[in-house]
């Protein structure tokens, strides 16, 4: 009887635990559950759709629609917090919160957390928030942080100076083809400063840019190029035609450290060669295009047609008898819809560029292609 006893003892023993540990609150039920352990790891995701950055550049006076989007995701041990836990182990961090405060937005479905970031509206209006600030995560005792990404606002000129300039870029290169062509464009084509905060680029808008770079032709029998109007963080090209021939022209740093790409120049019977040269090349390329398609529009009369104006290479690099085109045309596929289709060329010509033999091609659409 006595042993009947212990047993029946020993069972409502184990149930009572069983009861208790059905009624426990959920993480408290035993000592390896994941919300019982310690985060580890914080990591920072960008938005979906959208790619990593390090430092993000907004203008002077930043609308809050240019705060970037952010993500936060708390590990531990290599296992993700669940979306009702994330907010009790992590909070978001701003190197200047009195400018720039940050706070906890919402959880996505997989525990991901949302940065909530607000300028101060006053602050920000006057044009006073310009600097770098620095936003990370981190858990509750600050033992554990997330890699952090800079905020640059405006130009902090308290950090750069003209001679942290880094890299000098010319203006878009389709006018750069102009220039090549010789055509009016003095006021169309520029050199833009930049200085490097971790590795990325950041404009240079410091002020005095045409006390720190100047423009340089190679060969000022045929043109002389100076600075033009100025901004911030550039300055236009100016250029004075001298003699006929042909003339690189680029823009470096007042001691020559830094210099952008260099453009040609062709001026007199020079640039009248070059305009029928690259005439003669945007022709072939188009025409090598068209030939290519696998598939014709058809016309109301039933007639195929082949010319598109849209083949136009939109860049056309010529070094020496080689030419390299690239572009897009609207092509028709095998159902009738029109298809965008990228192309890369490369020509090689004799040398009154009459003939020409194909280097290499490339169609990002090969379906539409012969």
């Amino acid at each position: 009887m006595k042993k009947v006893l212990t047993a029946l003892g020993i069972i409502g023993i184990v149930v009572l635990v069983a009861v208790l540990a059905r009624q426990a609150p959920p993480g408290r039920r035993g000592t390896d559950t994941l919300e019982n352990l310690s985060v580890t790891e914080i990591k920072l995701f960008p938005p979906r759709h959208k790619k990593w950055e390090d430092v993000y550049v907004l203008p002077a006076k930043p609308k809050p629609s240019e705060l970037p989007g952010l993500l936060v995701s708390a590990y531990a041990h290599g296992k993700a917090l669940p979306r009702k836990e994330i907010k009790k182990a992590v909070r978001w961090v701003s190197s200047k919160p009195d400018v720039l405060s940050v706070s906890a937005g919402a959880v996505t479905y997989d525990g991901q957390m949302w940065l909530e970031a607000a300028l101060d509206e006053k602050i920000a209006a006057d044009g006073e928030a310009v600097g770098v600030y620095e936003i990370y995560a981190e858990n509750f005792d600050g033992s554990v942080r997330s890699d952090s990404i800079k905020i640059v606002i405006g130009f902090p000129k308290n950090l750069f100076d003209i001679t942290d300039i880094a890299k000098l870029e010319l203006s878009d290169r389709k006018v750069n083809y102009e220039v090549l062509l010789g055509e009016e464009f003095a006021e169309r084509v520029f050199v833009k400063a930049y200085v490097l905060l971790d590795e990325k680029k950041v404009p240079y808008g410091g002020g005095d840019l045409e006390g720190a770079v100047r423009w340089v032709s190679t060969d000022e029998t045929v043109a002389v190029a100076s600075n033009g109007d100025s901004w911030d963080d550039y300055v236009y090209l100016q250029l004075a035609f001298i003699g006929e021939g042909e003339t690189e022209v680029y823009a470096e740093t007042l001691d020559g450290k830094i210099k952008s790409d260099p453009i040609t120049v062709y001026y007199g019977n020079q640039r009248a060669a070059q305009r029928k040269i690259r005439s003669t090349v945007t022709s072939d390329v188009s025409r090598l295009v068209v030939s290519r398609l696998k598939y014709s529009h058809k016309l109301a009369d039933g007639n195929s047609v082949r010319v598109y104006p849209w083949t136009t290479p939109t860049t056309l690099d010529i070094s020496g008898q080689t030419a390299t085109a690239t572009g897009r045309i609207l092509a028709p596929n095998a159902s009738g819809m029109e298809v965008y289709c990228g192309y890369t060329i490369k020509l090689k010509y004799n040398d009154d560029f009459t003939k020409y033999t194909i280097v290499a091609e490339y169609y990002d659409v090969p379906e539409v292609i012969r």
